[in-house]
């Protein structure tokens, strides 16, 4: 992650974690951070919906 867009994140708020592991302990780290968070950050894309519904 670059300085600037770090300091973009910190600017307009956003949530992030800075993972400076190898690779796959960071990938790992930051699944299950979703995972125990959630997704929290919009809610779904009306056409995404749609076709969930559609094919339940």
């Amino acid at each position: 992650m670059t300085r600037r867009f770090r300091d973009e994140l910190l600017r307009t708020g956003r949530r992030f974690t800075m993972l400076t592991d190898p690779h796959e302990p960071c990938l790992a780290t930051a699944v299950d951070a979703l995972l125990t968070v959630g997704w929290a950050d919009a809610d779904p894309l009306p056409e995404r919906i749609a076709s969930e519904r559609a094919h339940s």
